[in-house]
C-alpha cells in the first residue's frame, strides 16, 4: 500500500517542527521586493529538490500539475 503524506514527511524530517513567523507590519518598497525574491528563490529550490531538476515556468506558476509527475530517480 502507498504511504501517506504524513508518513513521508515524518520519515524525511522526523519530529522536527516548522514554525512560520509573519511580520506584524507589512514591508514596503525595496524591502518587500527583496522578501518576495527570497521567497520565490526558496520555493524554486524546494520544487527543484522534489522534482530532482529545475522546474519549468509553467510548473512554478501552477499552470502545470506536478502532483502526478514522475521524478527522476
Amino acid at each position: 500500500m502507498a504511504r501517506s503524506l504524513a508518513d513521508h514527511f515524518k520519515k524525511r524530517f522526523g519530529d522536527r517542527k516548522f514554525v512560520v513567523i509573519y511580520p506584524e507590519k507589512p514591508l514596503e518598497g525595496a524591502d518587500r521586493r527583496l522578501q518576495h525574491e527570497e521567497i520565490f528563490h526558496a520555493f524554486t529550490s524546494v520544487l527543484a529538490g522534489i522534482l530532482k531538476r529545475e522546474p519549468t515556468a509553467d510548473e512554478l506558476s501552477g499552470l502545470e500539475d506536478i502532483s502526478k509527475k514522475q521524478t527522476v530517480q
